[in-house]
């Protein structure tokens, strides 16, 4: 279309359905890059707009406008990368050559990683208790999503516990309050999003604490990196992003300023046909420093039990199961029930990342790369929609990654399987005088106030069917935890029983029950769900913990009562007690 005809559109009010086909063939050529990357039937929905915009408007001007606009499109979808954005860690030429995620060895000649059977890790840590009199309580976390309230809440409610601790408690502490040995207890952290950046910083300040090193607080580690990151005190950008400038003003608790910056970068290269190691999932994550380690560089811990293992599970899109990173070795808990013929059937739908990609694993030494990080697990597990980057896996058929939450908001569903595998149940029964699950939650299950505006009623009938679907999505997960946690229960009290003949027959539901505790802390003061958090929102948060940890408080009165009357539990059964964040 020359500068001419441009000018007759314009001057004979044509221009308005030019600009209406315009817009549509626009979003027809978005529409094929993303139909193209995924099925390879872009052409036949840009016919359809084509002739629609043709029969709507009749203009040959037009038809050339849209046609050089599809014809571009075309172009830019042909050279379009399968994978334009990737996970740092994992090796750029494993994106050149994708693997099909349902197969069980798809690297046959790669060595495996050295993942750690979960017994053997709380064998480790239980010979670190050999001489006590008393066997050790198994403590694990499972932490629920929200961006930084549930970061902070995490955090603020888990230094108040550890305060309680032999090692951090004030030396005019009553005994009576004391937690001493929790923070040694902690053996597993699960859960979802914001909660489990928090769960990278327990493992990292347990691991201080095994080691006799000041583990500090978990609340001062997260400042102490996101102010560090906001005065570029050492430079910390990912490799191939320049380093931004220091902040003028330098905010506590704001990664979403930084993050945001990034966001405009990112729409500029929306088309760009390449790939590119620039976007803001990355600069998230090197905000969280101390969490920059590779998986490979704590296995060792780990497997001398002077470390809990970390279980991220963020979702994959495509099968809307969990993709499991950790050090552990997770085949058992992925494992269905046996079939008529005694064969197991692994689950197909979830996948463990170091099982089908060894070589994100990294090695130390010339035979591998560093490895994927603590960070980025802890940024793929909180992709938050549109605000960071739905980033695929070296796979075809694609596998995208998002947040944890989706699937599983709380951390139960892990917490539970793990306990559930048979050997780790067994090693259980045998080894502990008690398993404390403790629920930190950043969101009460129901609403805590009442809307007091008329206004928002009148769109009730916008808004409803929408909430209808998240509060239905969240309330699924509360049920489906709930009957989880029973069974665990049960099948613990069963499994007691068989061992013990000392239960009566009728007693072993009762038995599971005072194995299996559960704890829960939940946030209900009002805060955003953002990676930002005000002065205002930390104090509040800070104020309903100290209020939640006082020992007349209820929940901490139940977990003072279970952890100072072990050898009372002990008589009764091998106590189980599950602490929820």
């Amino acid at each position: 279309m020359g500068v001419a005809q441009v000018m007759a559109l314009s001057g004979t009010g044509g221009w308005g359905p030019a600009a209406v086909a315009l817009v549509l063939a626009l979003l027809a050529m978005v529409g094929a890059i993303r139909l193209w990357v995924q099925t390879g039937a872009a052409w036949f929905m840009l016919l359809i707009v084509l002739t629609t915009a043709v029969a709507l408007l009749a203009q040959i001007p037009v038809l050339l406008l849209v046609i050089a606009v599809i014809l571009g499109g075309g172009l830019l979808v042909r050279r379009l990368v399968p994978f334009r954005q990737t996970i740092p860690g994992i090796p750029a030429a494993r994106y050149g050559a994708p693997i099909r995620p349902n197969e069980p060895h798809p690297e046959p000649d790669l060595p495996a990683a050295p993942l750690i059977a979960p017994e053997a890790a709380l064998e480790a840590w239980r010979a670190r208790h050999e001489g006590t009199p008393d066997k050790p309580r198994l403590v694990l976390l499972a932490l629920s999503g929200g961006g930084y309230r549930a970061t902070f809440w995490t955090a603020a409610v888990l230094d108040a516990l550890f305060r309680r601790d032999g090692r951090f408690a004030p030396a005019d502490a009553p005994e009576t309050a004391r937690l001493d040995g929790l923070v040694d207890a902690v053996r597993v952290i699960a859960g979802a999003s914001g909660g489990m950046v928090t769960g990278g910083y327990v493992a990292e300040l347990a691991a201080r604490h095994a080691t006799g090193a000041d583990p500090g607080t978990l609340v001062g580690m997260l400042e102490a990196d996101i102010d560090s990151f906001q005065a570029q005190d050492p430079p910390t950008m990912p490799p191939g992003m320049p380093a931004p400038r220091a902040h003028r003003v330098r905010i506590p608790r704001d990664s979403l300023s930084a993050v945001a910056w990034q966001l405009l970068r990112d729409l500029g290269g929306m088309f760009s046909p390449w790939a590119t190691t620039r976007d803001r999932g990355r600069v998230l994550e090197a905000q969280w420093r101390t969490l920059s380690i590779p998986f490979h560089d704590v296995r060792e811990q780990e497997a001398d039990g002077l470390r809990p293992s970390l279980i991220f599970s963020p979702m994959l899109v495509e099968s809307g199961a969990p993709a499991f990173i950790s050090n552990l070795r997770l085949a058992d808990f992925r494992t269905h029930y046996h079939n008529a013929d005694g064969r197991s059937d692994a689950d197909e739908h979830s996948a463990e990342l170091f099982r089908i990609l060894p070589d994100a694993y990294g090695r130390t030494g010339t035979d591998g790369g560093a490895g994927l990080t603590i960070a980025t697990a802890a940024r793929l597990s909180a992709t938050f929609p549109y605000v960071l980057p739905a980033v695929s896996l070296p796979c075809k058929p694609h596998r995208r990654v998002v947040d944890a939450g989706y699937y599983d908001n709380y951390g139960i569903d892990v917490v539970t399987g793990l306990l559930n595998a048979d050997a780790v149940r067994d090693w259980v029964i045998e080894n502990c005088s008690g398993v404390l699950v403790i629920a930190l939650r950043a969101f009460p299950d129901q609403p805590t106030t009442v809307p007091t505006a008329p206004l928002p009623r009148l769109f009730w009938w916008l808004t409803s069917p929408v909430e209808a679907m998240f509060n239905a999505r969240g309330s699924s997960q509360t049920f489906r935890n709930r009957e989880q946690l029973r069974l665990t229960r049960e099948l613990y009290g069963a499994a007691r029983a068989a061992r013990d003949p000392a239960i009566p027959p009728g007693q072993w539901q009762q038995a599971g029950r005072d194995f299996v505790d559960i704890v829960t802390f939940t946030c209900d003061t009002d805060a955003s769900m953002s990676w930002h958090l005000s002065d205002a929102d930390m104090a509040a948060m800070q104020a309903a913990a100290e209020q939640m940890t006082r020992p007349d408080a209820p929940e901490m009165a139940r977990l003072l009562r279970i952890w100072g009357h072990a050898a009372d539990r002990q008589a009764k059964s091998t106590a189980v007690s599950l602490v929820v964040v």
